[in-house]
């Protein structure tokens, strides 16, 4: 009697180890985590609202965007897709291809950053 309960036992377990281990397998990689794209959104108080500006990031035109209201930012996705990092932003007018600002901008991945015009 005792050793069929032994042996109902050493079955059991190596019948459950073996499953246990048997879902074991090699690791695969996973790409987890954000996106790697940033956002750069284009607003003003007044002037330029409605316009059409040049956008160029480190000396290259990515697009052209619409000037928002600086009320209107978070509600509307108005933005250009760019790499995350340090950048040198030109925004030119469309019509005139005047500068209309330049400046250093640092964005992290799927973060936005808001430029204000003047």
């Amino acid at each position: 009697m005792m050793k069929s309960i032994r042996l109902l036992f050493a079955t059991l377990f190596v019948a459950v180890a073996a499953l246990g281990l048997s879902g074991c397998g090699s690791t695969s990689s996973i790409h987890g985590g954000r996106a790697d794209v940033a956002y750069v959104v284009v607003a003003a108080a007044q002037n330029y609202v409605g316009e059409t500006v040049v956008v160029e990031v480190d000396g290259v035109h990515v697009g052209n965007v619409e000037v928002l209201k600086e009320k209107h930012v978070g509600k509307k996705k108005a933005g250009i897709a760019i790499k995350p990092g340090r950048h040198t932003l030109v925004l030119r007018a469309l019509s005139s291809g005047r500068v209309i600002k330049e400046l250093q901008i640092f964005v992290s991945a799927q973060s936005s950053k808001t430029v204000l015009l003047p």
